[in-house]
């Protein structure tokens, strides 16, 4: 259920934000995910925790498979062998519940896009057919578009996969 009120990702306790109940580790922290629509889901993550098991807690909550989606934090692609600790995600911060309110963690969920490269071939292809209709009219002058036009049809693709 997308949740973008931060108030009510804050406990009711007068704790400090980000601290476990009998001051043991590993901490659990609040963390907006907006997804690519803007909505904004909230999650509970560990300081200890990859990257690529955040993935896989933002593909349940917003339903992007985790092969088609990169996550940012502070302009910066998150790698997947990397722990959230090393973004300064889901370690222990010292703050009042009045300014955790403003200093919750925000991830960006990007999704891949592919396919550009067949769309080039697709079109490619479409100019040398025409080419071929008008080559009558031409006296074959336009035959001559194949010599440029035909190696990358069929290299494009290879890049592509």
């Amino acid at each position: 259920m997308p949740l973008c009120d931060h108030v009510s990702l804050i406990g009711e306790e007068d704790k400090a934000w980000g601290e476990t109940p009998g001051g043991g580790s590993p901490l659990t922290n609040n963390l907006i995910v907006r997804g690519p629509g803007g909505q904004c889901y909230p999650l509970n993550v560990q300081g200890d925790m990859r990257v690529q098991d955040l993935k896989a807690q933002v593909a349940t909550a917003i339903g992007v498979a985790v092969e088609e989606q990169y996550l940012l934090h502070r302009c910066k692609i998150l790698q997947d062998h990397e722990a959230l600790a090393s973004y300064d995600l889901g370690t222990q911060h010292h703050l009042s519940k009045a300014m955790a309110m403003y200093q919750v963690p925000t991830v960006e969920v990007g999704i891949r896009q592919r396919g550009g490269c067949f769309i080039v071939t697709f079109t490619l292809l479409t100019i040398l057919f025409f080419a071929t209709l008008c080559a009558p009219l031409t006296c074959g002058t336009s035959l001559c578009l194949y010599l440029f036009l035909l190696p990358p049809v069929f290299i494009l693709p290879f890049f592509c996969l």
